[in-house]
Formats: structure tokens, C-alpha cells, sequence
């Protein structure tokens, strides 16, 4: 399996191209991701209570992007260095265990808008995050 290919193809399911969004799953995969992540821990639900929701969503929606490319992009690179230190022990104080959280709250919106979901596509978004989610937890202390 190829597992960025089934990653991106199960992306487009769902949202569409990285351009723009797909109007009728978009909006509701992002509502539904962000009803489970902040009904997952009083601590998410905190760190949420003064955020504007609609640039979240599209702050999320390039962060996906960035997330896969991580590894193979200089751009990509530089917006994850960005993203880590922002969430770091030293500004918005995001500890390690609220990424499994956030992990968990994706898939569950994957497999509720993605009608191919199976093993192989939750695989694929597991192997496809998890650099991005590792270096988040890494630069914590940093």
C-alpha cells in the first residue's frame, strides 16, 4: 500500500484539493472533528474557549497539507517549525498527551465523512500524520 497515495485520496474524499474545500463535507468534517476534540478533555475545551472556529478550520486545513509534506518540503519544514514552537511548553503550553487526543478526534471525523474508510485509510492517515505529530511533541521543551 502506498500510503501517502491512500492518504491524499481519502483527503480529497473528504475536503477536496488542498486549493479549496469541498462544500458539502468540509464544513461538517471540521464541526464534527472540533465537537470531538473539545468534548475529549476539559484541558482541550480550555484551550479553545477564545479561538475564531473559522480560521481554525482553515489554519487545520493547511496544517493537514503541511503535516504530510513535512519531511520532503522546505516550506513545509518551516510551517511545522512555526506551528511546534508556537504550541510549545513556552507559548500555548500544548502537552504531549492532547496530540493522541487530537489524533483519535481526526479519525473518528475520517471515518465518519470518508465512505472508503477501512483499516488501510486509517493506516494511511496514521503513518501520514505521525512524523508531524512526533516533532509537535519533540519541540515541546524546546
Amino acid at each position: 500500500m502506498d500510503f501517502i497515495e491512500e492518504f491524499k485520496s481519502s483527503y480529497e474524499r473528504i475536503l477536496g484539493s488542498s486549493v479549496g474545500f469541498k462544500s458539502d463535507t468540509a464544513e461538517p468534517f471540521f464541526d464534527y472533528f472540533y465537537q470531538c476534540f473539545l468534548a475529549s478533555s476539559p484541558e482541550v475545551a480550555n484551550a479553545f474557549r477564545n479561538t475564531n472556529m473559522g480560521a481554525q478550520k482553515q489554519m487545520l486545513k493547511r496544517s493537514l497539507i503541511y503535516s504530510v509534506g513535512f519531511l520532503a518540503s522546505k516550506e513545509s519544514y518551516a510551517h511545522m517549525e512555526k506551528m511546534a514552537r508556537k504550541h510549545s511548553r513556552h507559548n500555548l503550553n500544548i502537552p504531549a498527551p492532547l496530540y493522541e487526543l487530537w489524533l483519535d478526534c481526526m479519525l473518528a471525523a475520517v471515518a465518519k465523512f470518508d465512505p472508503k474508510y477501512d483499516d488501510d485509510v486509517e493506516l494511511a492517515w496514521r503513518l501520514a500524520l505521525a512524523p508531524a505529530i512526533t516533532y509537535m511533541k519533540f519541540m515541546y521543551d524546546r
